[in-house]
Formats: C-alpha cells, structure tokens, sequence
C-alpha cells in the first residue's frame, strides 16, 4: 500500500527543520624515555616545550584545572556502570595498547616492557583466550575488527601480524619493506583490510595494505617521516596516518593520495576519522586540536582550538570522533607552571563550534587516551595517575557526553595494582569500555599492569531492540527500511533522494497477521527518554500515547483509540509496507519509528510486544 508523500510520517510535521589563525611553532620534543636502574626501558616522560617570550597575547593565560582538581570526587564504582572484570595476571608486564571490537565482545592487548605479547580476551572472561609472544622491541600496538574476528599487532623489530580468535598463531605475518620496522597497525573495522606502518633509520616511514582475507598485498608507499599514529575510517574506504609534519590521508582502494594535511606542529596525537572519512581530526604537541571536512577534492579546516599555553605548551594527546563528524573528544597533558607540574584535561567539541562544549579536569596527570560511542553519546578517557603519592581525580572516567562529569570512574588511587591508564576504547554503542595501563602511575619507575573491562549499560540504546520473539528466542526485528535495519543502533542513513521503504513484519511465532499501534517521533533518543510500557511489556524509546505521552504521528489497527491513541496516518496488519516513497523524502529528517505488535512468541501473557526501533537520519 503506497501513500502520497504528504502523509508519510507527516513530513511536513516532523521534518527537524571561524577563521583560521597563524601559528608560531617552537622547535624541541617532547618525550624521553626513563630508563630504570637495571636497564629496562620504562614509561614515556613527557618533556615540555618553553613558550617563547613573544608568543602574542594570551600566551600565558591561566589554565583551569590544574594538578589535584577533581581530587577525591568520584566514587570508582555507581550506578550507571560497574567493572565487568580486571585481569593483573600482568607478567610484570605494562597493558599499553588496547584493541576493542565494535560489538564490546573480543578485547587485545598489546603488553610490553616485560614478557612482549598479545592477549586476547572475550567480554565474559579475565582470563586470557591466548597470549601470543610478540618479541617486540618496545610497545605492541594492536586492533580489532567490527566483530573481534580480524585481530593485529605490530612491533618494532617484527612484523605485521595478523590473528584470528581461535588461535594465537598468526594467520598472515608480511614482513615490512627492507629497512622498515614496524610501529603502528590498523584493520579496518569490517575487517577486509589490514594496515601496517613502519620507520627507517634515516627518518622516514612507509605503510602497507593487505587483503584481510586472501592476504593479497594490496598497496604499499614511502612517507617522508616516520609515523605516528593511525586509523582507519568504519566503512574501510580511507587510511589516515599522522607523522609530525603532515597526516597523511590514503584512499584504501589504492593507496592513493587524498591530501598530506600540515600540522602546522609536531604531531602526537594518532589521527581519528568519521565513519566514512570525511571528517579528520588532529592534534599536536602545541595545545591544537583541528577538525576537517572533506569536499570531494580537499580537507577544508572546519574549527581548530589551542588549549590556552602557561610557561609551556600543553599536548594533545589523542584524540577521538563520531561516526557522524559532529562529535569531537581530546585529552590534554597540562604543564602548569614555570616548574612544571603536571595536571590532565578531557575536552569534547559539538559540530563547528571551535570552543569546547566542556572540560573535565578532574585529572592528575596526563590524558593519554579517549574514545567515542559511534553516535557521540557515550565517551571514555584514560589517564596517567598521579605521582606525587596523593591520588587525585579519575583514571578511568566514563561520560554521557552531554555534561562534563562522569557518570562512572575509577578513581586514582582507589584499586591496588590499577596506578595508570594508558589506554581506553570504547564499543560502538557505548555499552562497553576496555582501558589498559600500568600498576603505579606513569611517572613511576615500576613494572606491571591490567586489563579490565567496564559495562556501562545504555537503555536509550537497548531499548531499540524490542522484543518480538523473546518467549521463544532472541528478539527479532520486524520493522525494516529499504529491507534492513541500520547499524547497531538501528539508525538508517538515507539522502534526502534515495528511495524509502518501511515494512512491517509478523514476529517469528505469529500469527500470520499481526495488528500493531506504531508512533513516530523527532525528538532525539536518550537514556531518560525510554519509557516501560504497561503490564510488563517490555519498553519503548520514547513515549507514545499507550504510555501517556505524545508522537508526531500514529500508525494503529489494533483499535481502542483512547488508550492506544487515534491513527493519524493509515495502515493494515502486517505484514505490509507502512509507507514507500521512490522519490525519496525530498528534504531533511531524522525521525524515530517504533510500537507494539500482536506476537505469539512474546515472553508476555499478554501476546504482544514492542517493535525494534528504526531511526531515520535523511541529509
């Protein structure tokens, strides 16, 4: 049944209807290492970079949340989160690099300083599932795929090696080009490509690419500096790698060039790239954080923001992005002081705005590591701990991105054997947090480490999965755009031109025909906005009239309008098509669509049960 584009979802009602400044760079890096007494290389030191006298107004300009602020203020366990599990098996062993698939199920770890090896863990166990010897010469740098079945490593002194769950020996294990040692690794996030990034003797770099699958080599290139950082875009079609010069931006395909972005600076911070690699953030040892956006030829500069320097400039540290772009996190190494002192600041940027939404300094050193849920919502930082031997403020910090205080920390301090958090990745819905890091703080001379995994539950994520089926099996989706249902998060991304279809489905135990009251709403999902429907029913994404609130539209054929609520719009017991417009929606809407259908399976008496949501997202 086909409706006139004027009814569907009644568009008409639910349609959601800075200059870039020069900057000075100041020769003198930046990180030494702290070698212990019996030889053994330990912890990077950060060394600061003096800002020179002339460096303009502002340059000396009070930094807020300097060491100790936030001392004492977060319980490490609360209610929205709680610690999964923590494996301190460490070997006298540091966890400095963490790989996370996107469905929270399969963790890496890339150990050093002692006993150099690779751990993989699944979500229900501390234990190991194997650890594989990589006999690297200083950190292990690891990643996972999507769904944990690509995993690799790299060192230097060894080659790329690539690894599937069941085993820890290496599937695949390319050498890099002659001269070449290895220092950084990606896999794209579905998996087909692998991505390896090395450094010569004489200052320079080069990066492969291979087939995931059948190994095949795919391209490789030189780059004029050595690299420092990786990513690799969600949809496998763009490799950016940052060296301190330039980040460096290949199409995946080929290997070809996209753009060499300046930095303008040394670059610390590994690069991070949208979902489809039109957006680019960097950041760099002068306090900058820059966000670009692609426009078919050229990264054009959309905001940058220089943390405010002291007697010296502070470092980005790393830097993360949502899947859409619009969303920006960074963690920040502060010297305060002419001293210095050292202190730690999470910042998070919205859309175009070049100043941050919010800063967390509730850090007592360095913030070496940030993460973003794929929608922005949920955020994670890690950092190194303080090493005056008072604990201050949160190693570990878990954020709903829309306020500046975490919803969950590990405070420093506050678990034996947990002293620094080098590492932190977050699963694509938010639900899951890996971090990794050292027994003592960073600055500590010491050996061992951990890693733990975080459950961070979302109802404004999991309530999108309905409950059709539950009585008998998994839940089952029944509602559909253009035949599937999204990402994880049931958002569908469509153009404003391309065709849409909604169906409507019967759950797997029926019946053949299934009434259902659905309702359509353009206020965003949260956590606060799930509403339990009566009875025991399960829960919707938001309110609809059968649970006392209000939608844009309303799709029924079960009847009792006065519970239920009235139709607005028409429509027949599934399965049926519950709109289709060839043409598109013809202008911009993000919209959310869900209910309650008649389902024989429902683990209610009742026999019906909510819908899985579908959020449209037409740009």
């Amino acid at each position: 049944m086909n409706f006139h584009p004027s009814h569907v979802l009644a568009i008409s009602v639910l349609c959601v209807v800075t200059s870039a400044q020069a900057q000075t760079t100041v020769p003198g890096w930046r990180t030494e290492v702290v070698t212990s007494p019996e030889g053994a290389k330990q912890v990077l030191r950060a060394v600061p970079i003096p800002v020179p006298t002339n460096a303009g107004p502002g340059a000396r300009a009070r930094v807020d949340g300097g060491a100790g602020a936030g001392g004492g203020r977060i319980a490490f366990t609360g209610g929205h989160a709680s610690i999964r599990w923590t494996d301190t098996n460490h070997q006298f062993a540091v966890a400095q690099h963490l790989g996370l698939s996107a469905d929270g199920q399969h963790v890496i770890a890339g150990w050093w300083l002692n006993s150099p090896r690779a751990s993989t863990y699944t979500a229900d166990s501390a234990t190991p599932a194997w650890s594989a010897p990589v006999a690297a010469g200083f950190f292990v740098p690891v990643d996972a795929s999507r769904t944990g079945q690509v995993l690799v490593g790299t060192g230097i002194g060894v080659n790329l090696l690539e690894w599937s769950p069941p085993s820890p020996t290496p599937v695949f294990s390319p050498p890099y080009p002659a001269g070449v040692s290895g220092s950084w690794c990606a896999t794209s996030p579905a998996g087909n490509v692998i991505v390896g990034a090395g450094s010569t003797g004489s200052n320079t770099g080069a990066v492969m690419a291979f087939d995931a699958t059948s190994f095949a080599p795919l391209w490789s290139t030189t780059l004029p500096n050595p690299p420092e950082g990786i990513d690799v875009s969600a949809d496998g079609t763009v490799v950016a790698i940052t060296t301190r010069p330039t980040t460096w931006v290949f199409n995946e395909a080929d290997g070809s060039v996209r753009q060499g972005v300046p930095s303008n600076g040394d670059i610390q911070a590994r690069p991070a790239l949208s979902a489809d690699g039109s957006t680019l953030v960097t950041g760099n040892l002068y306090g900058w954080v820059r966000t670009y956006d692609w426009d078919g030829s050229t990264y054009v500069l959309r905001f940058e923001y220089q943390v405010p320097p002291q007697n010296y400039y502070h470092f980005i540290d790393d830097v993360d992005v949502s899947a859409d772009g619009q969303t920006v996190m960074a963690g920040v190494n502060l010297f305060v002081g002419a001293t210095p002192t050292f202190a730690g600041q999470a910042l998070l940027f919205r859309g175009s705005n070049p100043n941050p939404a919010w800063t967390d300094p509730g850090f007592a050193d360095a913030v070496q590591s940030v993460s973003l849920s794929a929608d922005g919502a949920r955020g994670a930082a890690g950092s190194w701990g303080s090493s005056t031997g008072t604990p201050q403020g949160s190693l570990v910090a878990v954020y709903d991105t829309a306020s500046p205080t975490p919803i969950f920390a590990v405070a420093d301090g506050s678990m034996p054997g947990i002293g620094a958090c080098f590492a932190v990745e977050i699963s694509d819905d938010g639900t899951r947090i890996a971090a990794g890091g050292k027994a003592v703080a960073a600055r500590v001379l010491g050996n061992g480490g951990y890693v733990m995994l975080i459950d961070s539950p979302r109802p404004g994520i999991s309530c999108r999965t309905g409950g059709v089926g539950l009585g008998v099996g998994p839940a089952t989706d029944v509602l559909f755009a253009n035949g599937g249902t999204g990402d994880a998060n049931r958002i569908v991304d469509l153009s404003t031109s391309q065709p849409l279809r909604v169906d409507v489905m019967t759950g797997p135990a029926g019946p053949a025909h299934a009434g259902f009251v659905l309702y359509g709403w353009t206020s965003p999902i949260t956590d606060a906005s799930v509403v339990s429907l009566p009875q025991g029913l399960g829960c919707l994404c938001q309110s609809g009239f059968v649970t006392g609130g209000s939608s844009a539209a309303i799709w029924n054929n079960l009847g009792g309008a006065g519970v239920l609520g009235a139709a607005t719009l028409p429509s027949r017991a599934a399965p049926s098509i519950l709109f289709n417009l060839p043409s598109g929606a013809r202008r911009t809407i993000t919209a959310t669509i869900q209910g309650v259908i008649r389902d024989d399976g429902s683990s209610s008496v009742r026999r019906y049960s909510p819908t899985n949501a579908l959020i449209l997202r037409i740009r």
